[in-house]
């Protein structure tokens, strides 16, 4: 997963959902799945598919109660390919927001591709990484 490091995104405990925000560069497109697992990785909180296409965005809700993602792991694999013959890498990054705020991590969660095939080819270019949710009372202010 990723680059063996702990990341973790800090969220404010209300009622609104946590939303991740996919982005990956122009004339790459990518697919995959996102599995949130409780605090011990032994229960499946959900599971959601996302696929971007050319506009290089996407944004998919956690649609799990807050209560319940306290130290909860969110795993993800992305398939990406490129639109672009001649372009043969790229990036793709992760953030997550809460209402209409970005929250924090500790690490940034991105991955810079390399050698990423033609989508014709049929042979595309893993990403795979996890974060540690962290839901606070209060928040520390910027």
């Amino acid at each position: 997963m990723g680059q063996n490091t702990n990341k973790f995104v800090f969220a404010k405990e209300v009622d609104e959902i946590i939303t991740i925000h996919v982005s990956i560069t122009e004339f790459l497109k990518a697919g995959g799945e996102f599995t949130l697992f409780s605090k011990d990785t032994r229960n499946v909180l959900g599971r959601w598919k996302v696929s971007i296409g050319l506009s290089g965005q996407a944004e998919v809700p956690i649609k799990v109660p807050i209560k319940n993602m306290q130290f909860s792991v969110l795993v993800w694999q992305l398939l990406t390919c490129s639109t672009n013959p001649s372009l043969d890498d790229g990036a793709i990054r992760i953030e997550f927001s809460q209402g209409d705020k970005t929250c924090k991590q500790s690490v940034l969660t991105e991955a810079n591709l390399a050698n990423i095939a033609p989508c014709i080819f049929r042979n595309p270019t893993s990403y795979k990484d996890a974060i540690t949710f962290v839901i606070k009372k209060d928040l520390p202010k910027e």
